[in-house]
């Protein structure tokens, strides 16, 4: 048989599939697929299905689509299934993510009586264009179009997010064409795991059987690829037959059969470290680090630094806990390859009403603090793991040496000292000694605990400190402007206005720099480290807590009233190079939280009180007026801040820099001094604030994938 290479392979689907129109404004009265783009398979009125399902190309009138525009809305439509003449809905039922399909949308009768009042808008869908593909925004529950799964006949759903591959879509017009990129994309999945697996009886191996029964599929499915006379029949059927094939290829492989004696990690497949019931960075703490022990039958217990078992909840079925008790089947677990390089992990014991299919250990997001839960189906990256022995990773200092970069640069601008804005000398001096233990460690230490003692005690040694300085002690003769951590300035909204009786609207936003008397800030000192703040060009202007209506307590007024400890503040440094916090002194009387702050750290966005001083949209720098620099523009250079596969990279630097990566909690991470033309840092996933000072000028947030 003549061979094609996948490059070939994948130029001909390419071809095929492009020459379908694809569009983003479907007209009236022309028919369309709607393909789902994470699995390459048709939406699809299924007649065996009440909700919408993604299904294998059948070139059937059950998979082409209308679109009728929704008079006086944009981009707004209903869509109706050209096989059936049914439109398209979310069918409102007491939850927001049943879908359904409905005769006649603007008619009563044609609804179910559980739907809600305005039934009409269950069947419109606003079409929002991304980069090559489309989202379908539901008008009445305000959710996407999307699946869970990328399965052959998986079910839609009305309330998925925007930024998941299963919730896009291509329109294309309806063509006779064959179809054959589902099947080329299982065999490609197919083909990678048959090449990188083996076949054998031990750990991580296949049984012969199976191996012969996968390999026999793929000639077959490439026979299909390759036969330019196949129906669209011939292609569905290979699709099945492989995938049942890979189905029962992966099902069969024997089980991880892990050391007993020496420790692991266990990374969740976003780069992050199993806990037991979390997932957080990479500290090689003992706390991330597990021993397995064997209890027969290809059965492990997963044993932490003190000896407790991970136990599945008997009552719930999800939860995890750390118990005592190794011989219950609520602490045993079967671990499987899914020969990627990664492992599902299944607990065979039941807790609930969960079911063997929903046994295994997952989490519901891919981010730092996100829980682990052992309900999961194993199907789904985030259920997705890697067991990896702690002698291969060896000893890992790269946490303490960023705890130490953080500390070498505040101790660069922090003063030892009892005066304002100073740090006392038992928390300064017991920071610098945990900064030498620190540094000694990272040359001398011989095991990941001794690391990792170093490294919580020099974090817990600079928390110490900042939490020790000493307030700031403004000039009251000065003028000052009040910058935001973003670049904006504190801008009063209105002052004139805001007279006793006056409405209580919130009096201050962050935005550009003016000049203007707005902008402009006095302090007036009610005692040692406690200041009010005035609007420098008007009498009366205290920036106060509303406390009236008591739940109005997150909002700013101007006053007059001297005397109201809601007008006193303290401001404190954070740490982090000329910022502070800015805190009302009192409590309001519906909420504790007391530092002034944003919600993000966009233009015109209102400032509050209710904030807890631990975001860098709480922080601010107080500078003399004209002389700070706020936001500046990046377009004046070619600076560019992009990142991908976890790397951020920053481009086009003119000069000599200093650049500086921090948490969104004002965490620095990583500092590099001296940097020119490009800098390029491997991070976790995540977002970010970055600094750049020197012959560039740039502050920001950049969002590592």
């Amino acid at each position: 048989m003549k061979k094609v290479t996948y490059f070939s392979l994948f130029l001909i689907c390419s071809l095929v599939f492009n020459m379908q129109a694809q569009v983003t404004v479907p007209e009236e009265g022309t028919i369309y697929n709607i393909k789902h783009v994470a699995s390459a398979r048709y939406l699809t009125r299924s007649l065996g299905s009440d909700p919408p399902v993604i299904q294998t190309a059948d070139l059937s009138a059950n998979q082409k689509f209308q679109f009728k525009p929704v008079a006086g809305v944009d981009d707004t439509y209903q869509i109706m299934c050209v096989g059936t003449d049914e439109y398209l809905s979310r069918l409102d039922a007491g939850n927001s993510w049943t879908m359904n399909w409905v005769a006649d949308p603007n008619s009563a009768s044609s609804w179910p009586s559980s739907t809600i009042s305005d039934k009409t808008q269950n069947a419109q869908w606003k079409i929002v264009a991304g980069d090559g593909y489309v989202l379908f925004l539901g008008v009445a529950g305000n959710g996407y179009v999307g699946t869970d799964a990328t399965s052959d006949g998986a079910v839609t759903y009305a309330n998925k997010s925007a930024t998941e591959e299963r919730s896009q879509w291509i329109i294309s017009v309806a063509t006779g064409t064959v179809d054959k990129e589902p099947l080329q994309i299982a065999y490609d999945e197919a083909k990678a795991l048959y090449d990188n697996t083996s076949e054998g009886t031990g750990s991580n191996q296949y049984p012969a059987d199976k191996r012969a029964a996968l390999a026999d599929e793929l000639d077959y499915s490439l026979e299909i690829l390759e036969d330019a006379g196949a129906s669209q029949a011939d292609v569905n059927d290979a699709l099945s037959t492989l995938s049942t094939a890979l189905s029962e290829y992966r099902a069969s492989v024997y089980p991880f059969q892990p050391s007993t004696t020496e420790p692991y990690y266990i990374q969740h497949s976003s780069g992050f470290y199993s806990t037991g019931n979390t997932i957080a960075a990479a500290t090689y703490a003992a706390d991330q680090q597990f021993t397995f022990a064997s209890v027969g039958n290809d059965y492990y217990n997963i044993k932490n630094s003190a000896g407790e078992y991970l136990t599945r909840s008997s009552d719930n079925g999800y939860s995890l806990s750390w118990g005592t008790d190794g011989t219950i089947a609520q602490t045993q677990y079967i671990i499987k390859s899914t020969g990627t390089g990664y492992y599902t992990i299944r607990c065979i014991g039941l807790g609930g009403e969960k079911t063997e299919e929903y046994s295994f250990m997952g989490t519901d997001a891919n981010t730092a603090g996100s829980g682990v839960y052992i309900d999961k189906n194993g199907k789904d990256g985030k259920h997705y793991w890697k067991i990896v022995p702690v002698g291969d990773v060896g000893l890992v200092t790269t946490a303490l040496e960023a705890a130490v970069a953080k500390v070498e640069e505040f101790l660069q601008y922090a003063i030892r000292g009892e005066g304002a804005d100073q740090y006392p000398a038992t928390e300064y001096d017991a920071l610098t000694a945990a900064k030498t233990a620190a540094v000694d460690a990272i040359s001398n230490a011989t095991t990941q605990t001794q690391v990792s003692d170093a490294t919580i005690a020099l974090n817990n040694a600079l928390a110490a400190c900042i939490a020790a300085v000493k307030p700031l002690a403004p000039n009251t003769s000065e003028v000052y402007n009040i910058i935001h951590y973003g670049g904006y300035y504190l801008n009063a909204v209105d002052f004139s206005a805001y007279e006793e009786g006056a409405s209580k609207a919130n009096a201050l936003t962050i935005t550009g720099k003016s000049e203007t008397d707005n902008q402009k800030i006095t302090f007036a000192a009610v005692e040692d480290t406690i200041y009010q703040i005035k609007i420098a060009s008007v009498a009366d202007s205290l920036l106060t807590r509303c406390t009236d209506p008591a739940s109005d307590d997150y909002k700013l007024i101007w006053s007059g009233d001297a005397t109201s400890p809601y007008t006193q503040f303290v401001i404190k440094r954070v740490g982090v190079q000329d910022y502070y916090t800015i805190k009302c002194t009192t409590a309001g009387p519906t909420r504790s939280a007391s530092c002034l702050g944003t919600d993000d750290a966009n233009n015109n966005t209102g400032v509050y009180i209710d904030k807890s001083g631990t975001s860098t949209n709480h922080y601010w720098r107080i500078v003399k007026a004209g002389e700070g620099e706020g936001i500046k523009s990046t377009l004046k250079t070619n600076l560019a801040v992009c990142s991908g596969n976890g790397v951020l990279q920053v481009a086009h630097l003119e000069g000599k820099n200093k650049i500086s990566v921090y948490s969104l909690t004002g965490q620095l991470i990583f500092t590099q001094i001296g940097v020119t033309g490009q800098f390029t840092k491997s991070l976790p996933q995540g977002m970010y604030v970055i600094v750049v000072d020197g012959a560039t000028q740039f502050r920001g947030k950049a969002v590592v994938r």
